[in-house]
């Protein structure tokens, strides 16, 4: 499989390639705002059906029958139009707008899973993990059986640094991709571990089941600029070509099934070796040193466009 090190995956103008697409994408269907959303929308039932309100009382007279119909029939085209007009805003990373009109859906219909499930997702864009999480939490006491709902947990509680709980949904994820009873799971080859704030930027972090690529990739952190155009990507990998010399002058660990791993960032026509690790570090160690070196080293103009290498 060909991957880019450096794929543009800005949410509004859909995704640069299958691989793209793969990285983070645990469905099939339209992806509306950002790659865990598009595992949301993938597996939830069509918003036509679970935004349709409960009919009006098998016992009521008929003309009662008649005006609650046209009353729930109502409802039910503005929640629609509602969620629509929200994701339209998110594509325009418009993300506060789109949770206030999500709000306004939940106002009238706080029971509706899948809707605070996006509302979560809407927080999360607008970098507010505590809200995110409270959707989210929402979300998984109205359907405890969406599994998908764990992916947006992942996210929310590395956000507010509930690092435990942040695990264990990661195991969740993993066990969903492997036990053969998710069908969408399986298909991924990786899902949005983190996303967070770094100066003017914002970082996607996005963890493997497996190496991929020919670089043997296991986490990268995409790096966007205030108009969300991705400008850099930071990669952990284990390249084969750098396997023999290092397990000869590390045999003890070679024997055991260590590789060396390196931190590298690209960008286009770029590609810069920060450092290398003996071991596979632990996804914080790596988040650590991914700070560190968008500290130390400048980024593209923050606000400029950067197109990614074809």
């Amino acid at each position: 499989m060909k991957l880019s090190p450096l794929n543009e995956i800005d949410p509004p103008t859909g995704f640069k390639s299958p691989e793209s697409t793969k990285d983070i994408a645990m469905g099939k269907r339209k992806a509306y705002w950002c790659a865990w959303v598009l595992v949301l929308s993938a597996a939830l039932a069509p918003a036509q059906s679970v935004l349709v309100p409960p009919a009006a009382p098998a016992k009521a007279p008929a003309d009662k029958q008649g005006a609650d119909k046209q009353g729930a029939d109502k409802q039910a085209a503005d929640e629609q139009a509602a969620i629509s007009a929200a994701l339209d805003q998110m594509k325009q990373h418009q993300d506060a707008k789109a949770l206030v009109l999500f709000r306004q859906v939940l106002s009238v219909d706080p029971q509706n899973a899948q809707v605070n499930l996006l509302a979560a997702g809407a927080a999360i864009e607008n970098m507010q993990p505590d809200l995110a999480l409270e959707y989210a939490q929402k979300a998984q006491q109205l359907d405890p059986a969406a599994w998908q709902v764990h992916l947006t947990l992942v996210v929310a509680d590395a956000g507010v640094n509930h690092l435990e709980d942040r695990d264990r949904e990661r195991q969740l994820v993993r066990q969903f991709h492997s036990d053969g009873k998710h069908p969408e799971a399986a298909q991924s080859n990786g899902f949005m571990v983190d996303y967070f704030p770094f100066q003017d930027y914002r970082v996607r972090a996005v963890e493997y089941f497996s190496p991929v690529g020919k670089q043997h990739f296991s986490y990268r952190f995409l790096v966007y600029n205030p108009d969300r155009k991705q400008i850099w990507a930071v990669a952990l990998e284990s390249d084969d070509i750098d396997q023999a010399s290092w397990a000869s002058a590390h045999a003890q660990l070679a024997a055991a099934g260590e590789r060396e791993y390196s931190l590298d960032g690209y960008g286009p026509d770029t590609h810069i070796t920060y450092r290398s690790f003996s071991g596979k570090p632990s996804y914080d160690e790596v988040k650590a040193e991914v700070v560190k070196v968008l500290k130390e080293r400048p980024l593209p103009v923050a606000g400029a466009a950067v197109s990614p290498p074809q």
